[in-house]
Order: structure tokens, then sequence, then C-alpha cells
């Protein structure tokens, strides 16, 4: 499922933060300082000396820091099927893993995307999309990871786990989560990953792949109720685990008493995550 698209539309929220006139100071290197480094995004005004970060120095951030923007090229990257695919600022559907030169980003389908099998109308938004690039946004492939007749997908996030040593996006996974809905109602949490070895419309079929968690799960501890909404954060780091951040909250419909947020974390376990 080719689809030869930029990665400049999903870099909106670094342009906006940063005017022509400032720089980049010394800090640590972040994704995002690599994504705002390869495409210039990043510059100093005209006849002035940028400064850079020493990594720079070492070869880790590319030298069009140092370059002004010329000229910008923006092409769709993919669709929803309603304005509410991504409502916080604080949800992370757009990941880069260095160790793949890979860039992720987790969306609901768009309306022209057909999924096997093919779910009802009811259940066609809460369809999940993962859409990758490993050449900096040129192409994109697509592929599905969640599916459900009656959990439908909302407000998705997600990253790639990678095992450590591999340089194989073949041996690498997607991971998502994200918030529940039937029929009118939240209803819990889905949790779902697919080995990207396949890029299709189907989602993975190994055990464990699509996990849904009920708010109702007699598991959650009484004290805190259960956690819900999972689209307010998410991380895969070097130590092999994957993270999601959902909030603890008495009235999961109206989101009127937030109380804590609840980390949720992921380990693989050869097949899927627990």
């Amino acid at each position: 499922m080719k689809k030869n698209l930029l990665l400049g539309a999903a870099l909106l929220s670094l342009t906006s933060a940063y005017s022509q006139s400032q720089k980049l100071v010394n800090t640590d290197v972040t994704p995002m300082d690599i994504c705002a480094a390869k495409y210039g995004l990043i510059n100093a005004n005209a006849g002035e000396t940028p400064i850079v970060s020493p990594l720079k120095e070492s070869g880790n951030i590319p030298a069009v820091l140092e370059k002004p923007v010329t000229n910008v090229s923006w092409n769709l990257l993919c669709g929803s099927m309603n304005v509410n695919g991504m409502l916080v600022s604080h949800s992370r559907p757009l990941q880069y893993n260095p160790e793949l030169n890979a860039v992720t980003f987790i969306h609901r389908k768009s309306a022209t995307y057909v999924t096997s099998p093919v779910l009802n109308s009811l259940a066609q938004p809460g369809i999940i999309v993962a859409e990758v690039s490993t050449n900096w946004g040129s192409s994109f492939d697509s592929t599905a990871i969640w599916l459900d007749n009656n959990q439908w997908g909302r407000y998705p996030q997600g990253a790639i786990y990678n095992p450590a040593t591999n340089t194989n996006l073949a041996q690498a996974y997607i991971v998502g989560s994200g918030p529940t809905v039937s029929g009118s109602n939240f209803t819990g949490n889905f949790y779902t990953s697919k080995q990207l070895n396949t890029f299709n419309n189907s989602p993975s079929t190994a055990a464990g792949s699509q996990q849904f968690f009920s708010f109702s799960l007699s598991s959650y501890p009484p004290e805190l109720a259960p956690h819900g909404w999972g689209r307010d954060g998410f991380t895969a780091t070097d130590d092999g685990l994957v993270r999601s951040l959902g909030i603890v909250e008495g009235d999961f419909q109206k989101l009127a008493s937030v109380r804590a947020f609840a980390v949720t974390t992921g380990s693989f376990n050869g097949t899927s995550f627990d």
C-alpha cells in the first residue's frame, strides 16, 4: 500500500513552535531535533551564525541545520473519517525510531481505506491504521492494526518496538493504544501490536495482538478506579518496554473529575505484548 507522500505536514507542530529568528540551543538531541535538522526547520536569520548543538559536530545532526528554508512542499499524508482523529496535543501519534530510521504515524482510517474483513458502517471510523516511512517521508506504507465490530478505536497513538540490536524493520513491531467507543459510550482501552513484516489491510492474528480492556474489569484497584482514555502519552524505550499514558477518572463519559494519570506498561512476550 505505497503512498508517495512527504512528512512535512506531520511536523507542523514543530514549525509553529519556532520563529525564523530563533536558534537551536545546546541541548540533548531528541527525535524531533533530528527531524527538524533533516528538513532545515530550525534555522538562523540570513547573515547570522546559528548556535548549534555540539552533537552536530559529532555527525549526529545533519549539516542542513545551518541552511535556511528556501522551499517547502506539502502533500497529504493520510485522512481520517471525521475531524476528531486527533483531539488533544499530548497524544503521541508521530514517532521516530533511530535504530531503524523509521517515522511512524498512527491514525483512524480514511474514508477510502477498505479493510479485510470489512466492518459494519458504525465501526468503520474506529479502524486504526499505521503509516511507516524509512526514507524521511518520501513514501509511506500503511498497515491496519485495530479492527473490532463492537469496540471502536478513538484518538490513537503509538510507536515502534524494536528488539535489541535489531536493524531490520521486518523484525520490529508497531504498537498502539487509545480509548474505545461502543454505541454512544466510551467503554475502555485498546492495545494493539503488529509485526512490520506485513503491510496490509488486516490486523495481526497473533495471540494477544488485539486486546480490549473494559472499564468494568474487576482487576482494577477500587481505590484508583479504572484507567481510561489511553491517549495521553506513548513511548518505546531502550529497556524493551512500551508505555501508554491514560487517566484515572470517576466518570469516563464526562471527564469532569480527573484525579491522576496511569501508566500502562507493555512487555514483549515473543508474539505480542503483556
